[in-house]
């Protein structure tokens, strides 16, 4: 390794990406399967071509989302408890998903 590289902040970059791509995944995730369950639809129609591109699309996309505004935040100087708290905000958000 040479002198002078610091590698640390490379990986917390790409932790943060890793989990907030992880955590708008499961955002989506939920969305998708709380929208079946609320309009009653057929679990076959799940592995139809709109289902399937629903279940594939939507995680996806809100997914990149959450790591743009994560990025976002990071480069206006949010960090430390702010983001854990936004975070916890957006995790009991996708738990009130899943029970409701």
């Amino acid at each position: 390794m040479a002198a002078g590289i610091n590698r640390s902040g490379a990986w917390n970059f790409l932790s943060v990406v890793t989990a907030s791509f992880a955590l708008g995944w499961l955002l989506g995730l939920a969305m998708v399967l709380k929208a079946w369950n609320l309009s009653h639809v057929p679990r076959w129609s799940m592995f139809g071509g709109a289902g399937h591109a629903a279940f594939m699309l939507i995680p996806v996309v809100s997914g990149i989302l959450v790591t743009r505004t994560a990025g976002r935040l990071f480069s206006r100087g949010w960090g430390g408890l702010s983001v854990r708290f936004l975070v916890l905000g957006v995790c009991l958000l996708l738990a009130g998903i899943l029970v409701l």
